[in-house]
């Protein structure tokens, strides 16, 4: 699996790592969709911030120009979720787990 126990922040949830890259504005917003269809939290890192998923507006105040860091907090193993951004995965980005 893709994923890891992340005990010490969110019980018992998963954390996946990835990157991911927008080609255009739509693509921003079909990511947030997929984003707000989940009941656990998604982040984007743009250091030094961190932007909810699910915020459109949070979206297009990033670079789309470079690939993002994902953060998402999956209760199950998070194989559909997954699924449905993979499409937006930064070229030659599979995700992976937090190794603690």
């Amino acid at each position: 699996s893709q994923f890891a126990k992340f005990p010490e922040k969110r019980g018992e949830d998963r954390m996946y790592k990835a990157a991911v890259k927008f080609a255009s504005v739509e693509d921003a917003k079909a990511f947030s969709g997929i984003c707000n269809d989940v009941d656990f939290k998604v982040e984007l890192i743009a250091d030094p911030y961190v932007i909810d998923a699910k915020s459109l507006m949070g979206l297009f105040s990033l670079d789309f120009s470079q690939p993002i860091a994902l953060r998402a907090y999956c209760p199950d193993d998070g194989s559909a979720f997954v699924e449905k951004i993979r499409p937006y995965l930064a070229a030659g980005e599979a995700g992976a787990a937090v190794q603690n």
